[in-house]
């Protein structure tokens, strides 16, 4: 988990800062950086919380705690969002790839009317 968690969270947050241009953009990057850290805090603060609970309180496979449960959720979790992210990187590759070919077939067509440009957090 420490290797995963060490090579995820840098990237995360360089891609997400990537988004803006700046210096038009300096507010709404000051706003992303801290809508992002704190829903980041609120997420480890709950799963610091729900996780003894489930291992606790909730019994499972005839033991009186429920490990299964305690872990499993969160990678079902983690495996929902991967999936999302997933699917929306083969519909951003699928945009470039239609744009490329419209490009090359039609050069005069506008690349602004492209739905494939990279998103802009607000």
């Amino acid at each position: 988990m420490a290797i995963g968690t060490g090579g995820i969270k840098p990237c995360v947050v360089a891609l997400g800062g990537e988004q803006f241009v700046l210096p038009a953009q300096e507010k709404i990057l000051k706003q992303f950086f801290s809508v992002f850290l704190f829903a980041v805090s609120i997420g480890n603060m709950v799963a610091t919380v729900s996780t003894p609970v489930l291992r606790r309180d909730v019994t499972c496979f005839g033991d009186d705690t429920c490990y299964p449960l305690a872990f499993g959720v969160p990678g079902i979790l983690m495996l929902v969002a991967v999936c999302k992210i997933s699917i929306f990187l083969t519909f951003d590759l699928l945009a470039k790839v239609t744009l490329s070919l419209q490009f090359l077939f039609n050069p005069s067509a506008s690349t602004r009317r492209c739905f494939c440009r990279r998103p802009k957090f607000i």
